[in-house]
């Protein structure tokens, strides 16, 4: 009580902020100090406020026990010895695998040396090793130990202390609006042992004239005396063991006072850039972390200045924010689904209490729409308290505009593998080629053109998709199909949504209808502006078409061209550097390292005299139709081409030609070779 006086006087150097709350805490105590007014505890906690009859006892009234731990040492340095269980939860549950006849080499090894546990264990902390005792389901990777450790426990004991014990199992496994958990069943048999252990050293000190304080959760806090040591604590472990049948050893931990530590304030008073701010906070710590927001809001209740309140509000806003956006990943938090619902989400009010408080959702930003656009930004203009415009859900590009100018010189390795390999060092397909690239990185549409490169394999057209999708474009905007025929003939299709880029890796060699149909309804996937997104288990809805299309393969007939199509640019690669490893090596690196002046180089191209539907129809193309050709097309075109096809035939007032006339069985022996042409 006298710590606490001085703290609150007028020149303490604490806080004025901190020393107000201190003289409420100075108050309380008042009323529970003295005789006849001993902290009675309880294993109610106020936060959950269950009746039950065994766990982790609670005070009642104002204690140091649920005081922060920088006040509580502040006040109880110099006044208290703070005395703890040592590893008390392994201690406890190696006593508790011994009564049914059971052992772990994890947590002897653990209680005999902690440290040679953890280094042999790869675990950085004791808390790791506290997470496998208390989790019902591992994390993967453990060492065979900690396995064993985990299966004795929960494969072996925990049928038969669920036996033993089935009030607390009935306990665990109820839930409530108010209480969505109530800890795991090891948690509470264990707080449960730690309570009676606890009471019997209370009567311990007690019945030596040493005065216990507080109950601090694994320790008691007993009121400084000279007489409590080494050997007066080993006198209480060998207590602990005849009463408790616990083999639970104690030491005294030391009360540890920073005075500067007090003296600092979680925030400061007011936020310049709540934004920035909130980058900050998510870098340290990207999970979402309910404490540290309760934290903001108890902060901003503390402020007078409207201006510094506001600033705090936009933090939770943008904090909140963030987690809202990972509601559109499956399986991560689930919050407030948007106004008109494009989301699918039908979240209900249940499962968003399960995960955040209903304080914080005041400050969960409801959004009007979700867009996906290269050029706005991620949050649209507010309008309202807590209405948001729009959501952006597009997650940038691996690589950054340098806003610069870049020479050509300083990005030529991998401008001349474009030119040289994929190009096959023809200026006008390498200059289409850098206009189809620019568009995928200005425009988030689709551009109507598919890009098909075909060539031996080891010839380096592979390296083209992947530079852009690893270094320029970023994977996450990215798409590899690796079954063209199925994935276009299923009507799921969720796996297009927000991909800017599309591979078809290899076209699958199967009939011309097979075939045609394919292409047709790729035709439609290219040029259309909107797309039915249909997903298993969800209802279909429209999205925009951001889809561009590329085709790698080793054979030439892979659609059904016309020479006349302008959907399809076929480039043949040139086999220039064919299975040179270490020119693809080199240019990986070069890629790497220089991906941003890449990036900026060819955005900053200007190429608008270049319209994509206009593309060059080269040989490339010329050679793919040919191939490409059916049946009925090609005979008619060895008709023409040999001159038996009659000219003329619909031009009136001219004469019809025939150069050479062909019999039945002329016309009969083409067909039969061309059909033998198309089965091989």
């Amino acid at each position: 009580m006298d710590v606490l006086k001085d703290l609150t006087k007028k020149h303490s150097g604490v806080p004025q902020d901190i020393k107000k709350q201190l003289k409420v805490y100075h108050s309380l105590f008042n009323l529970s100090y003295g005789d006849g007014k001993e902290t009675v505890y309880s294993f109610t906690n106020k936060k959950r406020n269950q009746e039950k009859r065994f766990g982790r006892l609670y005070a009642t009234s104002t204690s140091l026990q649920g005081m922060k731990k920088d006040f509580r040492s502040a006040l109880a340095a110099g006044v208290l010895q703070d005395i703890d269980m040592v590893a008390a939860a392994p201690s406890i549950f190696k006593t508790i695998l011994s009564v049914y006849n059971l052992n772990s080499k994890a947590l002897d090894l653990y209680l005999e040396n902690r440290d040679e546990a953890l280094s042999k264990y790869k675990l950085k902390e004791k808390s790791d090793f506290l997470r496998v005792i208390f989790s019902e389901h591992p994390p993967r990777g453990l060492h065979p130990e900690l396995m064993e450790m985990h299966k004795t426990l929960y494969n072996v004991a925990y049928p038969q202390i669920a036996a033993d014990y089935p009030v607390i199992v009935q306990f665990s496994k109820e839930r409530s609006v108010s209480v969505v958990n109530k800890g795991s069943v090891m948690a509470n048999v264990f707080q449960a042992v730690e309570s009676i252990i606890l009471m019997e050293a209370i009567e311990f000190f007690r019945e030596r004239d040493i005065a216990p304080s507080v109950l601090c959760f694994d320790g008691v806090m007993l009121v400084k005396s000279e007489r409590v040591n080494e050997q007066l604590l080993e006198e209480l472990h060998q207590h602990t063991v005849q009463q408790t049948g616990f083999d639970v050893k104690w030491a005294e931990k030391p009360i540890v006072h920073n005075q500067t530590k007090l003296q600092e304030k979680d925030f400061p008073d007011h936020c310049d850039d709540p934004k920035a701010f909130v980058a900050e906070v998510l870098k340290r710590e990207p999970s979402y972390d309910q404490e540290w927001a309760f934290k903001v809001e108890h902060h901003i209740g503390r402020l007078n200045d409207k201006d510094d309140q506001e600033s705090y509000k936009e933090v939770l806003k943008c904090y909140m924010g963030e987690f809202c956006r990972k509601d559109l990943y499956v399986g991560k938090y689930y919050f407030r689904t948007s106004i008109h619902d494009p989301w699918l989400l039908n979240v209900p009010g249940e499962t968003v209490g399960m995960t955040i408080h209903h304080l914080l959702g005041w400050y969960m930003p409801q959004v009007k729409t979700r867009i996906f656009d290269f050029h706005k930004p991620t949050w649209g203009e507010q309008s309202g308290k807590c209405f948001i415009e729009h959501f952006n859900a597009f997650p940038g590009f691996a690589a950054t505009n340098l806003g610069c100018h870049v020479e050509r010189d300083e990005v030529a390795p991998y401008l001349d593998y474009i030119l040289q390999v994929i190009c096959s060092n023809h200026e006008t397909e390498y200059t289409y080629v850098l206009k189809w690239m620019q568009e995928l990185f200005t425009s988030s549409k689709a551009n109507g053109v598919v890009l098909c490169i075909t060539g031996l394999e080891g010839t380096g057209k592979g390296f083209f998709y992947q530079t852009l999708s690893e270094h320029l474009l970023g994977k996450e905007l990215c798409l590899t199909l690796n079954n063209a025929d199925q994935f276009l003939a299923q009507t799921f299709n969720s796996e297009l949504k927000n991909k800017s880029l599309v591979l078809f890796d290899e076209m699958p060699a199967v009939g011309f209808k097979q075939h045609r149909s394919m292409f047709d309804k790729l035709k439609n996937m290219t040029t259309d502006d909107k797309i039915l997104i249909n997903k298993k288990s969800m209802r279909r809805y429209v999205a925009k078409n951001m889809n561009n299309f590329m085709i790698n393969s080793n054979n030439e007939a892979i659609l059904p061209l016309t020479a006349t199509g302008h959907r399809v640019f076929c480039l043949k690669v040139s086999n220039i550097h064919h299975c040179d490893e270490d020119y693809f090596e080199q240019l990986a690196e070069f890629v790497k390292a220089n991906a941003n002046k890449i990036f900026t180089y060819i955005m900053n191209l200007d190429l608008k005299g270049i319209r994509l539907s206009k593309f060059p129809q080269n040989e490339d193309c010329d050679a793919m139709a040919a191939a490409c050709i059916d049946p009925v097309a090609a005979l008619i075109k060895e008709f023409v081409d040999y001159g038996g096809f009659p000219r003329n035939l619909m031009e009136p007032g001219r004469a019809v030609e025939v150069e050479k006339v062909m019999d039945s069985r002329d016309i009969y022996t083409m067909y039969q070779n061309r059909g033998h042409d198309q089965a091989g």
